[in-house]
């Protein structure tokens, strides 16, 4: 008697029927042991590293808005610098103008 599940030579890729109740019995239990345990913890632990992610990015991002403000205000005291820079320079200029002006009419 042939106590192969098919009719082919396909070597111990043919299972007896035996060979085949202990393979899905082995499954069952592999899979009931992932899916009951396993499975649970790895998404517990999947979960917690979303949330402490989530939580850095959210830390991130408010360090980012932060140092884009800082960012606002240093640009705008460096524009009024530069604009107080010019009319310090407007102003000299202007000045050594009239010093110049004055130097020739009082010798003049």
């Amino acid at each position: 008697m042939n106590d192969k599940l098919l009719p082919l030579d396909i070597g111990p890729l043919n299972p007896t029927g035996w060979g085949l109740v202990i393979g899905f019995v082995s499954f069952a239990i592999v899979y009931a042991v992932l899916a009951g345990r396993l499975l649970p913890r790895a998404a517990a632990i999947m979960a917690e590293r979303e949330a402490k992610t989530q939580g850095v990015m959210d830390a991130a991002d408010e360090v980012r808005t932060e140092a884009e403000e800082i960012r606002a205000q240093r640009e705008a005291i460096l524009a009024e610098a530069r604009h107080f820079s010019m009319l310090d320079t407007h102003h000299r200029t202007t000045a050594d103008a009239i010093a110049s002006w004055l130097r020739t009419e009082v010798r003049g």
